[in-house]
């Protein structure tokens, strides 16, 4: 998923990404900041106007007027063979969703990689969704998923479902945004605990992108007793599980707004085992790291002195098997103030984008020629060829972006 956060900023040129050591490490800067630097008296208007209203309008065309768009993958149908790198079946809300989400610059791609067993399905998954709040505010919702194991592109799509339903299911979701992601996650990992199909050996990533556009309160003038308008403020709150990222893309400090210099910000780490901190936590779980065979490929997680669960994440939704080696299904939170004219660009994808095309190079083609649905496209090929390059039998990976 891409989308543009200030449209303005994407100049025709060639848009020069920093380079800099540093320049694309994780967001850990005075714009990342706790929740109570949020506008708590714009968040507690809007949340009573919107709880009122959704008392007083509980019909569908209510429900209609308040989501501009909603955009998500969906499972293939039963019997349906899967094709090497065919699109992921969309569902929209409205019909037209797709076509408003491109009026706001938000793209989106999900693509089925190139498997050995030709009978498996895609297994990432995606949602891109804004929701209209009172006084012309508004809340959009971006995430992308990656499943593993046997029932990996169910347990995605069950998250790609649950998340949003338990997130705007929750009243406190404007006043503490951080804890409500939590909780979040917290009822969609029960959940699907309790699903028929496999979680113990089978699981999901998760990376949520949470922008809440908060108008300010409207202010009486202490003259003349009309009515002004203070700046609002934009915030982003990142929550994630495992290694599917989220980058911001913002225009370089000190420069001129229209210099088309950029650096480019990571806002997630990967949870995998060669993470020192997460191998850490793994061993003081009870787990163990170390390679699948003889010393070869990645890191992965096992039990202690057995050869499971073998998994390559540190932190999953479902995989339950893997619960006792301290692979965790709590994520990782972070806010972030949007700058405006600033931050230009956020970019969401699963390891099938990001394994072969580092940050800055991803950031910098749709920086280039805007976040569209065929420049993802141009950019997801980019990333299968390098994959099949990589791999010695060919096989790719699901790219979602």
């Amino acid at each position: 998923i891409a989308t543009t956060v200030d449209v303005s900023m994407l100049a025709s040129d060639a848009p020069l990404i920093d380079a800099e050591p540093g320049a694309c490490e994780l967001a850990n800067e005075s714009h990342m900041v706790p929740d109570a630097g949020l506008h708590v008296a714009a968040a507690s208007q809007i949340a009573e106007t919107t709880a009122s209203n959704h008392a007083a309008d509980a019909d569908v065309s209510a429900a209609a007027k308040s989501w501009e768009f909603v955009v998500q993958g969906q499972l293939d149908a039963p019997g349906e063979a899967p094709q090497d790198f065919g699109a992921k079946a969309t569902s929209c809300f409205p019909d037209d969703a797709a076509a408003l989400a491109a009026a706001r610059g938000v793209a989106c791609v999900c693509l089925r990689g190139r498997r050995l067993d030709a009978s498996v399905p895609n297994q990432d998954d995606f949602v891109a969704a804004r929701h209209t709040l009172v006084h012309s505010g508004h809340i959009a919702l971006y995430g992308v998923f990656d499943g593993h194991g046997p029932a990996g592109h169910r347990c995605a799509a069950y998250a790609r479902g649950a998340l949003p339903e338990s997130l705007f299911g929750q009243r406190m979701l404007l006043l503490k945004p951080e804890e409500t992601l939590r909780e979040a996650f917290r009822q969609t990992q029960a959940g699907l605990l309790e699903q028929t199909f496999d979680t113990a050996y089978s699981g999901t990533t998760a990376t949520l992108a949470l922008v809440l556009s908060l108008p300010s309160a409207p202010s009486v003038g202490p003259h003349d007793g009309r009515a002004g308008d203070r700046a609002g403020e934009a915030w982003l709150f990142v929550a994630h599980i495992g290694d599917s990222r989220a980058i911001l893309a913002s225009h370089r400090g000190g420069d001129a707004p229209d210099s088309g210099a950029f650096t480019v910000t990571a806002l997630t780490r990967e949870h995998r085992p060669d993470d020192a901190a997460e191998a850490e936590r793994i061993r003081r779980h009870g787990g163990e790291v170390r390679k699948l065979r003889d010393g070869a490929g990645a890191a992965r997680v096992f039990a202690r002195g057995q050869d499971r669960p073998a998994l390559a994440l540190t932190r999953s939704l479902g995989a339950s098997a893997s619960a006792g080696c301290g692979v965790v299904a709590e994520p990782e939170v972070s806010p972030y103030r949007l700058r405006p004219g600033v931050d230009a660009l956020l970019l969401l994808g699963t390891d099938g984008l990001f394994e072969f095309c580092d940050n800055a190079t991803a950031a910098g083609q749709l920086l280039r020629e805007g976040p569209s649905r065929p420049r993802l496209e141009d950019l997801c090929a980019r990333s299968r060829e390098r994959w099949a390059r990589s791999s010695y039998n060919e096989t790719v990976d699901d790219i979602t972006a």
